[in-house]
């Protein structure tokens, strides 16, 4: 192989390990601003698209970046009914994703 390729395939590597590093670094940032949120502005949060008190346990749980099975597994139900709760999440916020829904969190605290 060509040292030219060598070079692209290193700068290639490089260039995506950044991204990732950016990705995770902007994860961070909405972790720490996740957390800054109150409960009682979950609950008011919550209330506006009219969530039972689950689908907001779920939703706290999602937006650490917990996977449905470890939000089984920490809420003690079964995987299909984090599968559920979260559809019924995704109906009754309009079909929001979960990035947007935390956006929207964000600005609503």
């Amino acid at each position: 192989m060509p040292k030219m390729n060598k070079s692209r395939d290193r700068n290639t590597k490089n260039g995506q390990a950044s991204v990732k590093s950016n990705i995770a670094s902007q994860d961070s940032e909405r972790e720490a601003e996740v957390d800054l949120v109150t409960p009682e502005q979950w609950v008011r949060f919550g209330e506006s698209f009219r969530l039972s008190q689950r689908e907001l346990e779920i939703l706290v749980l999602t937006s650490r970046d917990l996977p449905r099975k470890a939000i089984a597994r920490e809420l003690g139900i079964a995987f299909d009914t984090v599968n559920k709760f979260c559809d019924r999440l995704h109906k009754k916020t309009g079909g929001m994703s979960r990035v947007a829904l935390l956006r929207l969190l964000l600005q609503f605290a």
